[in-house]
């Protein structure tokens, strides 16, 4: 299965975590950089939630703002995934 582009640019890995017992991978895409591209129009990051074997989308947040995402995903536990903006 072909994902269609998942957003901006992102330095971020994808990472595996548990929700209701199994695996899903967590990518994190980037917002718009105001200072690397002022001319570009604002638009938001996601952090979007994929089925590893079929590359579905599971589900997605489509405000995360950070303007250069770093960090991945780490499976808090519960359901609950930790992510931080550098």
């Amino acid at each position: 299965m072909e994902n269609p582009n998942l957003g901006n640019e992102t330095y971020v890995s994808p990472a595996i975590v548990k929700i209701d017992g199994k695996d899903h991978i967590v990518m994190i895409t980037s917002s718009t950089n105001p200072f690397g591209h002022p001319e570009a129009a604002k638009t938001m990051g996601k952090i979007i939630g994929i089925e590893p074997i079929s590359g579905k989308i599971l589900w997605e947040y489509k405000d995360w703002e950070c303007h250069i995402s770093v960090a991945s995903a780490v499976d808090a536990g519960n359901n609950k995934i930790l992510l931080w903006r550098i």
